[in-house]
């Protein structure tokens, strides 16, 4: 006696299409919400020293996957933290570079010209 494979309602007539599943749902979550709300508390509010990363002033995909891997022990590759990021409403912006305040301008000027000065006095 042969059994016949259960039925999953489609029929021959349903064609590819049936197995069209219009997205790819991909693998189960790594991270918790609770978990993904604090990374995402993380960026806006600290910058990476305040966690322990050293001389770094902004955050950067690298620096995402080594936090996250020491915070929550679990890997991500960059193209995984930017979709985190993306999905938790983040953008990716380049870093820009600000003007000097005047009085730093002032004293750096101030401070080359003393040195010149000492120069031309030996």
């Amino acid at each position: 006696m042969t059994s016949s494979p259960p039925s999953s309602g489609l029929s021959p007539a349903d064609g590819l299409s049936a197995l069209d599943m219009g997205h790819s749902p991909g693998g189960p979550k790594k991270l918790t919400e609770q978990q993904e709300q604090e990374i995402a508390e993380t960026v806006v509010h600290k910058k990476p020293v305040d966690v322990g990363i050293e001389a770094r002033h902004t955050w950067t995909l690298g620096i995402l996957v080594s936090w996250i891997e020491q915070r929550f022990q679990q890997s991500f590759t960059e193209k995984g933290v930017s979709k985190l990021l993306k999905r938790l409403g983040f953008s990716y912006t380049k870093a820009t570079y600000t003007r000097a305040p005047k009085y730093f301008l002032s004293a750096a000027s101030s401070v080359s010209v003393s040195a010149a000065a000492l120069n031309n006095k030996s």
